[in-house]
C-alpha cells in the first residue's frame, strides 16, 4: 500500500486514511471540512527516493 502512495500527503483520523493527494495545498483545503476533529496531516515517504 506503501507504494501506491508514495509522496502523497494524506490526511488521517484514528489511523485511517481518510483523504489523501500530491498537493499539500489540496490537503490543507479538504483538513478545513474536519476543523471539528482529531486529525493528523502526514506525507508518505518516496518509495523512489532516498535521502541519508
Amino acid at each position: 500500500m506503501t507504494e501506491e502512495l508514495s509522496g502523497e500527503w494524506v490526511i488521517m483520523k484514528d489511523d485511517e486514511i481518510i483523504e489523501r493527494n500530491l498537493e499539500m495545498k489540496v490537503i490543507l483545503e479538504l483538513a478545513k471540512k474536519y476543523e471539528d476533529q482529531d486529525i493528523v496531516i502526514s506525507k508518505i515517504p518516496s518509495a523512489t527516493y532516498c535521502f541519508y
